[in-house]
């Protein structure tokens, strides 16, 4: 059996023991995987990963994983996951710069991934760069009106802009078509109606 038939079992178990929750194990399998192969360049998400959810989930772990991270785009540089993946890890660290810059390759890399523009958005915001967020969250055509979390952030960031006023009542007015069986739907939905009394023309100035 060649070393990168072999590789690729390793890389299979190491995925494997990542689902179970066994990261100590993923991470030895994936580097097993790495010296029989160390071109293999995607064994480096599932370790990092593995890193990002070993006890105790600290400092340590987080940037362990960001140099995993960094291995994988140094030798796949045009795999927007590898980019998103370095991108949280940094966000967690409280490495906010960059961060965005990890997270904005990751998009351009690839425009549709939605859950590379809703923490890049956040990151915006935490910035105040409000028009950065709705641009991340409107994309090149249209706002993800399939998303509530993302219309959300989109209608918040739209809030903070005064260019965008005369948007904001009917971007509220559309999370309530939403439904609100769905309980992840319910927060958003009981904002919306908040915000919406606010603007009611008797509360304005109030």
């Amino acid at each position: 059996m060649s070393n990168v038939t072999l590789a690729r079992r390793y890389w299979g178990k190491a995925w494997e023991y990542y689902f179970d929750g066994e990261c100590d194990r993923a991470i030895a399998a994936g580097r097993k995987a790495m010296e029989l192969n160390p071109a293999f360049a995607r064994v480096h998400w599932v370790i990092g990963n593995a890193f990002l959810w070993r006890e105790p989930r600290g400092h340590v772990e987080r940037e362990l994983a960001i140099k995993e991270f960094r291995q994988l785009i140094e030798k796949e540089p045009r795999w927007a996951p590898g980019y998103a993946a370095l991108g949280g890890a940094l966000m967690q660290q409280g490495r906010l710069a960059e961060a965005v810059k990890s997270y904005s390759e990751a998009l351009r890399l690839n425009p549709q991934q939605l859950g590379v523009r809703i923490p890049l958005a956040q990151l915006w915001l935490k910035r105040n760069d409000y028009r950065e967020a709705i641009r991340v969250l409107r994309g090149i055509d249209s706002p993800f009106t399939t998303s509530i979390d993302a219309y959300l952030l989109l209608t918040r960031a739209m809030a903070q802009d005064v260019n965008y006023m005369s948007e904001v009542r009917a971007a509220w007015e559309h999370i309530l078509t939403f439904d609100e069986s769905i309980p992840a739907n319910r927060a958003a939905i009981a904002e919306a109606r908040r915000e919406l009394e606010k603007l009611r023309p008797e509360n304005l100035g109030k």
